[in-house]
C-alpha cells in the first residue's frame, strides 16, 4: 500500500498476496527515528487505545506514546491529502489500470501475541498491486507534485513516466483506461470527418481554379465547415455557377 500524511510521509506496497507477518517484517525494517512535525506526543497506553476517539498520526506500544496534531486540521492539510488522489488518478490513466483509493484507514502492525504494536492513520491509502509503491517517483518529484498550485508540464511528464512503468509490468497502457479509450475513439472519428471535409473542400477549390476563379487563403477551412452544414449539398452547384469567391459564398447563403 502507498500511504501518506502531510506530517510524516511514508510509502510501501505489499501486494495483495502478502501476509500480515511478511508486511510486519518490512515495516520493522523502516528506519527508526520517524519525525512528526506539527504533532505533539501524548501518553496513551495500549489498554486505553480503544477508548481514544481523537485522530492519531502515529502510535507505538513500547513507548505508550501517540502523536496527534498540535492544531486543528486545516485547508492545507486536507488539500494536500486530496492532491495525492488526483495524482494517482492521472498515473492510473496512463497505466491503463485502476489504482484503488481507500481514504483514511488505520495501518496496523501487531506483535507476536496479536496485539497492536504500531498504528499509523494515513490521510490517503492507495493500492498498487505488484508494484513497489510508485516506481521511479522520487521524493523531490513527489514534494513538487503535492505542493505546486497547478499541475505543471514537468509533473505531467513525471506522472506519465511512472504510469508507463507500472503499465509495462502488466501489459497495459493509456488505451486500456476507459475514459481515454472513449476520448481516443472520438478524436479519431472527428479526425476522419475533418479530413474528409477538407478533402472535399480542396476538390471544390480545384474546380474553381479550373474555371479561372482564384480564392483566398481561408477558403479551404471555411468550405470544409460548410460541407457538413445543411447547405453543403449546394457547394458543387455554387462552384459551377459563381463568378468569383464572393459570389460563391452569396449563392451558398441563399435558401
Amino acid at each position: 500500500m502507498v500511504h501518506t500524511t502531510p506530517l510524516a510521509r511514508a510509502a510501501r506496497s505489499p501486494s495483495d498476496r502478502d501476509t500480515p507477518a511478511s508486511a510486519a517484517v518490512r515495516y520493522r525494517r523502516t528506519p527508526a527515528g520517524l519525525q512528526f512535525p506539527g504533532c505533539r506526543p501524548i501518553a496513551l497506553r495500549r489498554d486505553r487505545l480503544a477508548d481514544f476517539d481523537g485522530r492519531l498520526e502515529y502510535w507505538e506500544a513500547h513507548t505508550a506514546t501517540a502523536w496527534v496534531l498540535a492544531e486543528p486540521t486545516g485547508g492545507i492539510h486536507e488539500s494536500t491529502s486530496r492532491r495525492l488522489a488526483e495524482l494517482a488518478r492521472l498515473i492510473a490513466a496512463v497505466r491503463g489500470a485502476p489504482i484503488r483509493a481507500f481514504g483514511s484507514v488505520d495501518l496496523r502492525v501487531n506483535d507476536d501475541a496479536g496485539r497492536a504494536d504500531r498504528i499509523m492513520q494515513a490521510d490517503e491509502t492507495h493500492v498498487v498491486p505488484e508494484s513497489v509503491a510508485f516506481p521511479g517517483w522520487t521524493a523531490p518529484e513527489i514534494h513538487v507534485a503535492l505542493t505546486e498550485p497547478l499541475t505543471t508540464k514537468r509533473t505531467c511528464e513525471v506522472l506519465e513516466r511512472v504510469g508507463r512503468t507500472l503499465g509495462a509490468r502488466e501489459g497495459t497502457g493509456p488505451q486500456d483506461d476507459p475514459l481515454l479509450r472513449v476520448l481516443g475513439s472520438r478524436e479519431r472519428a472527428e479526425g476522419k470527418a475533418e479530413g474528409r471535409a477538407k478533402g472535399q473542400a480542396d476538390l471544390v477549390r480545384a474546380l474553381l481554379a479550373e474555371r479561372g476563379i482564384t480564392v483566398s487563403e481561408s477558403f479551404t477551412a471555411r468550405a470544409a465547415k460548410d460541407i457538413d452544414s445543411p447547405g453543403g449539398t449546394r457547394i458543387a452547384a455554387a462552384a459551377l455557377a459563381c463568378t468569383d469567391e464572393a459570389d460563391f459564398w452569396r449563392r451558398l447563403d441563399q435558401p
